[in-house]
């Protein structure tokens, strides 16, 4: 009989000494594992969802951004305001130099 054939160190059918194995804690078919397999499926799927909702948002931020270089709104502040000359301009040197100067009534 070649359909049962026999393991080489026993005379009874290999697939007969297999039937332990779905009572194992690591076997796939088991329902416990079946389960974690299913929750794992569904953190990976929310968690895609979330990424694609989170790029989305972020496209549509930066293109709000872009249109809004364009039109000049927004943006950094200028500070030309800063960095330009105050009244009257003195001379740097002398002024470290420490020579007198008046300041002209505004």
């Amino acid at each position: 009989r070649e359909s049962e054939a026999a393991a080489p160190c026993c005379s009874q059918p290999c697939a007969m000494s297999l039937a332990f194995l779905a009572k194992k804690s690591w076997h796939p078919a088991t329902i416990k594992n079946s389960e974690k397999v299913w929750q794992a499926e569904l953190e990976k799927e929310e968690e895609s969802r979330k990424t694609a909702m989170l790029k989305k948002q972020l496209m549509e931020e930066q293109q709000i951004e872009e249109l809004r270089k364009l039109q000049g709104v927004g943006g950094a502040p200028r500070l030309d305001w800063m960095y330009a000359p105050i009244g009257k301009t003195t001379d740097a040197e002398e002024y470290l130099l420490g020579k007198k100067y008046e300041d002209e009534p505004e």
